[in-house]
Protein backbone atom coordinates (compact mmCIF):
# COMPACT_ATOMS: atom_id res chain seq x y z
CA UNK A 1 0.00 0.00 0.00
CA UNK A 2 1.28 3.60 -0.67
CA UNK A 3 0.33 6.72 -1.95
CA UNK A 4 2.22 9.83 -3.12
CA UNK A 5 0.55 13.97 -3.41
CA UNK A 6 1.39 17.27 -2.87
CA UNK A 7 -0.20 19.62 -0.10
CA UNK A 8 -1.15 23.07 0.78
CA UNK A 9 0.06 23.40 4.48
CA UNK A 10 0.28 26.88 6.22
CA UNK A 11 3.08 27.35 8.43
CA UNK A 12 2.48 29.54 12.22
CA UNK A 13 3.70 32.80 10.17
CA UNK A 14 0.81 32.25 7.58
CA UNK A 15 3.07 31.60 4.68
CA UNK A 16 1.18 28.94 2.40
CA UNK A 17 3.99 26.00 1.59
CA UNK A 18 3.62 23.39 -0.82
CA UNK A 19 4.85 19.94 0.52
CA UNK A 20 5.37 16.49 -2.00
CA UNK A 21 4.42 13.58 0.07
CA UNK A 22 5.18 9.95 -0.02
CA UNK A 23 4.33 6.83 2.62
CA UNK A 24 4.51 3.34 1.72
CA UNK A 25 2.93 0.91 4.56
CA UNK A 26 1.13 -2.33 5.05
CA UNK A 27 -1.96 -3.65 6.81
CA UNK A 28 -5.74 -3.44 7.05
CA UNK A 29 -7.52 0.25 7.71
CA UNK A 30 -6.76 3.68 7.07
CA UNK A 31 -3.06 6.34 8.76
CA UNK A 32 -5.19 8.18 10.91
CA UNK A 33 -8.17 6.58 11.52
CA UNK A 34 -9.29 3.32 13.53
CA UNK A 35 -7.85 0.53 11.44
CA UNK A 36 -4.32 -0.73 11.96
CA UNK A 37 -1.40 -0.15 9.24
CA UNK A 38 2.22 -0.33 10.02
CA UNK A 39 3.91 2.76 8.65
CA UNK A 40 6.91 1.32 6.75
CA UNK A 41 8.42 4.62 5.29
CA UNK A 42 6.80 8.74 4.55
CA UNK A 43 8.58 11.68 3.50
CA UNK A 44 7.85 14.79 3.17
CA UNK A 45 9.39 17.70 1.08
CA UNK A 46 9.09 21.52 0.74
CA UNK A 47 8.59 22.55 -2.76
CA UNK A 48 9.83 25.92 -1.91
CA UNK A 49 9.30 29.04 0.66
CA UNK A 50 9.47 32.69 1.50
CA UNK A 51 10.44 31.85 4.83
CA UNK A 52 13.72 29.88 4.78
CA UNK A 53 15.62 28.12 2.75
CA UNK A 54 13.84 24.57 2.44
CA UNK A 55 15.29 21.70 4.40
CA UNK A 56 16.05 18.54 3.26
CA UNK A 57 13.38 15.73 2.95
CA UNK A 58 12.43 14.73 6.06
CA UNK A 59 12.25 10.73 6.00
CA UNK A 60 11.21 8.62 9.08
CA UNK A 61 9.79 5.33 9.42
CA UNK A 62 6.93 3.99 11.85
CA UNK A 63 6.13 7.73 13.01
CA UNK A 64 3.00 9.50 11.48
CA UNK A 65 3.90 13.59 10.97
CA UNK A 66 0.64 16.23 12.15
CA UNK A 67 2.58 19.29 12.13
CA UNK A 68 4.82 20.62 9.54
CA UNK A 69 6.22 24.42 10.53
CA UNK A 70 9.19 26.56 10.68
CA UNK A 71 10.47 28.03 14.29
CA UNK A 72 11.57 31.75 13.22
CA UNK A 73 13.25 32.39 16.71
CA UNK A 74 15.48 29.25 16.68
CA UNK A 75 15.85 29.42 12.88
CA UNK A 76 14.92 25.88 12.60
CA UNK A 77 11.99 23.28 10.77
CA UNK A 78 9.93 21.45 12.59
CA UNK A 79 8.09 18.34 12.40
CA UNK A 80 5.63 17.25 15.30
CA UNK A 81 4.60 12.87 14.25
CA UNK A 82 2.69 10.65 16.53
CA UNK A 83 3.07 6.85 16.31
CA UNK A 84 1.37 4.42 14.79
CA UNK A 85 1.58 1.58 17.40
CA UNK A 86 3.82 1.67 20.73
CA UNK A 87 6.98 -0.18 19.19
CA UNK A 88 8.37 3.23 18.39
CA UNK A 89 7.59 5.05 21.38
CA UNK A 90 9.45 2.41 23.44
CA UNK A 91 12.72 2.75 20.35
CA UNK A 92 12.51 6.76 21.10
CA UNK A 93 12.65 6.31 24.54
CA UNK A 94 9.46 6.14 26.16
CA UNK A 95 8.79 9.91 26.46
CA UNK A 96 5.80 11.10 28.04
CA UNK A 97 3.52 11.59 25.37
CA UNK A 98 3.14 9.93 21.80
CA UNK A 99 4.66 12.43 19.96
CA UNK A 100 8.14 12.65 18.41
CA UNK A 101 9.54 16.20 17.47
CA UNK A 102 12.22 16.71 14.94
CA UNK A 103 13.86 20.23 13.93
CA UNK A 104 16.74 20.99 11.65
CA UNK A 105 20.21 21.21 12.23
CA UNK A 106 22.43 22.87 9.44
CA UNK A 107 19.93 21.17 7.37
CA UNK A 108 19.99 17.82 8.74
CA UNK A 109 16.90 16.52 10.49
CA UNK A 110 17.35 15.49 14.44
CA UNK A 111 15.42 13.69 16.65
CA UNK A 112 14.64 16.30 20.20
CA UNK A 113 12.12 16.19 22.93
CA UNK A 114 8.90 17.06 22.83
CA UNK A 115 8.76 21.08 23.23
CA UNK A 116 6.32 22.45 25.63
CA UNK A 117 5.16 24.82 22.65
CA UNK A 118 4.17 22.18 20.60
CA UNK A 119 1.48 20.84 23.35
CA UNK A 120 -2.09 22.50 22.37
CA UNK A 121 -1.14 22.74 18.55
CA UNK A 122 -3.68 21.67 15.98
CA UNK A 123 -2.28 19.11 13.05
CA UNK A 124 -1.76 21.17 10.30
CA UNK A 125 -0.58 18.47 7.46
CA UNK A 126 -3.29 15.18 6.02
CA UNK A 127 -3.51 13.06 8.72
CA UNK A 128 -6.75 11.01 7.01
CA UNK A 129 -4.26 9.40 4.60
CA UNK A 130 -5.85 6.97 1.95
CA UNK A 131 -3.13 4.71 1.12
CA UNK A 132 -5.17 3.66 -1.62
CA UNK A 133 -4.03 6.51 -3.18
CA UNK A 134 -4.30 9.77 -2.67
CA UNK A 135 -5.32 12.86 -4.87
CA UNK A 136 -2.34 14.25 -6.73
CA UNK A 137 -2.64 18.01 -5.04
CA UNK A 138 -4.63 18.26 -1.42
CA UNK A 139 -5.74 21.76 -0.63
CA UNK A 140 -5.65 23.08 2.39
CA UNK A 141 -9.43 23.33 3.16
CA UNK A 142 -10.08 19.83 1.96
CA UNK A 143 -6.93 18.70 4.29
CA UNK A 144 -8.41 20.65 6.91
CA UNK A 145 -12.36 18.58 6.63
CA UNK A 146 -10.57 15.43 6.09
CA UNK A 147 -8.30 15.19 9.23
CA UNK A 148 -11.73 15.76 11.46
CA UNK A 149 -12.28 12.45 11.16
CA UNK A 150 -9.22 11.12 11.75
CA UNK A 151 -8.66 9.60 15.38
CA UNK A 152 -7.99 11.82 18.07
CA UNK A 153 -4.13 12.08 18.89
CA UNK A 154 -3.67 12.85 15.16
CA UNK A 155 -5.95 16.28 15.60
CA UNK A 156 -3.59 18.10 17.93
CA UNK A 157 -0.60 17.61 20.04
CA UNK A 158 -2.58 16.10 23.29
CA UNK A 159 -1.38 17.46 26.56
CA UNK A 160 -1.71 13.84 28.13
CA UNK A 161 -1.76 10.31 26.65
CA UNK A 162 -5.17 9.26 24.32
CA UNK A 163 -7.35 7.31 26.16
CA UNK A 164 -7.32 4.55 23.40
CA UNK A 165 -3.25 4.73 23.65
CA UNK A 166 -1.94 2.56 26.44
CA UNK A 167 1.79 1.68 25.60
CA UNK A 168 2.87 1.80 29.61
Amino acid sequence: MGAAWSEEVELASGELIVLKRTVSGVGLGELGGSGYVRTLKMTLLVKGSRTADPPQMFEAEDVIPIIFDYDAASKEWVVVATMNDCNVWRKLGSPRLPYFEYRTSRGVWRYVELSDSMIGKSANVLTDIDLGGEKPYVEKSEKMHRNKVSAERFGSVMKEWPFNVNCQ
